[in-house]
């Protein structure tokens, strides 16, 4: 792979998984077809994790438990679409999705710390109330006189 070619490729996460009736030997067919078809579409495996099987949310297909697997992998941007439609054409999958991974930047807990004091100063200075100084109470009677007056209009 050229360098050109190697700074096109976007680095993206599929998270898949599968019904647990299926053997070892078939899910590691369904892995070797994943990798097979992003392979061809000029991508390259960086990491698979096998996360187990868990317990889904609510039922999908019939399903009540799922094998949950983890692919990341580079591929052209171009080829991200194709990859995901060729993925939902696939019978075994039950569910999957497939994202671009982002940096993320990471920030030490003492800088967050820093944030939240600074965002807060920020609020207070700029008058800015939480939901609970918002809280008025409101008369009923200039209600009542209000609401008479508007009804009282001719324009409604």
């Amino acid at each position: 792979m050229s360098q050109e070619t190697a700074k096109d490729l976007k680095e993206y996460e599929i998270l898949y998984f599968l019904s647990i009736n299926l053997s070892p030997d078939e899910i590691q067919t369904v892995k070797g077809k994943i990798n097979e078809l992003i392979a061809k579409a000029g991508g390259v495996i960086v990491r698979e994790d096998d996360l187990g099987k868990r317990k889904l949310a609510y039922m999908i297909k019939r399903a009540r438990h799922g094998h949950y697997l983890l692919s990341v992998f580079k591929a052209p941007a171009a080829e991200a679409n194709s990859i995901n439609h060729e993925l939902e054409l696939m019978p075994e999958i039950l569910r999957h999705k497939l994202v671009r991974k982002e940096d993320i930047k990471t920030v030490s807990i003492k800088e967050a710390g820093e944030y939240k004091k600074t965002s807060a100063k920020q609020a207070d200075q700029e008058g800015l109330k939480s939901k609970s100084d918002k809280k008025t109470k409101v008369d009923t009677k200039e209600l009542d006189k209000k609401i008479d007056e508007l009804l009282s209009e001719d324009n409604i």
